[in-house]
């Protein structure tokens, strides 16, 4: 079994490098029209994710890592402001930027979990309920195109 799996390896040439959140950047560039949900903000790759999120078509989710403290310290790390910045100015705090970019979904952990985690984490951040509001709901209407809502 190693064996075959070693061959399989040389020939499908597999790499987690592939799955790094640059390798979006072409396709968004290339396909204007086609809007992109990158999963789990990228990690291990945080600050790939979120120079994407300058691009009109790519949004970002932040679940994952089960909602481990460890996955949400790791995020609240990768997002927080330069220390002695004001958080509540965007300029210095970029995750009021970066929210406005991001969606709400979960694979991993349950809902149960990730939804007080995603509060937790725009808690820390001094996110307003405003951009709150784009990350559990408007920016989803707009991806899909639901007017009605």
């Amino acid at each position: 079994y190693v064996a075959r799996l070693e061959v399989s390896d040389r020939r499908c040439h597999p790499s987690s490098d592939y799955m790094r959140p640059f390798r979006l950047d072409r396709i968004a560039r290339s396909f204007p029209g086609l809007t992109l949900i990158g999963a789990h903000l990228g990690q291990p790759h945080v600050h790939e994710a979120v120079a994407l999120l300058s691009l009109p078509n790519v949004y970002f989710d932040l679940c994952g890592g089960g909602g481990s403290r460890a996955h949400l310290s790791k995020l609240k790390k990768a997002l927080a402001p330069f220390p002695g910045a004001d958080w509540d100015n965007e300029d210095e705090n970029l995750a009021l930027q970066y929210f406005r970019k991001m969606v709400f979904g979960t694979d991993n952990p349950p809902l149960s979990v990730w939804r007080p985690a995603a509060e937790e984490i725009m808690d820390y951040l001094h996110i307003p309920s405003a951009t709150r509001e784009l990350f559990y709901w408007r920016n989803a209407t707009r991806i899909f195109g639901w007017t009605d809502v």
